[in-house]
């Protein structure tokens, strides 16, 4: 997972906030319910950047098979890209 941002550092993270190690399963039960709510198939449609801050036009599906169109804006904090805010419609398929 080290392609994430904050966001996947706390999902999948091998240790809880105690430092106790968290067991593989629940580490897959995150990863299987996270993964219904990620884009699963993206196309770039456009976007802008300027310094460190992304506007990223998506058109898609997630991993539930909905349609999911709209905006992700992403941040560059060292080094790294992560999603930030984003302004998404869901259209169910079919």
């Amino acid at each position: 997972m080290k392609l994430g941002g904050m966001r996947t550092k706390i999902l999948y993270r091998e240790k809880d906030s105690d430092g106790k190690p968290r067991p593989p399963q629940l580490r897959q039960f995150t990863l299987r319910g996270q993964f219904l709510q990620d884009l699963a198939d993206v196309n770039v449609l456009g976007g802008y950047a300027l310094d460190d801050a992304a506007a990223i036009i998506v058109d898609g599906h997630d991993g539930s098979g909905w349609i999911v169109r709209g905006i992700v804006m992403m941040q560059k904090r060292n080094g790294t890209w992560s999603e930030g805010a984003h302004q998404t419609i869901e259209i169910p398929p079919g």
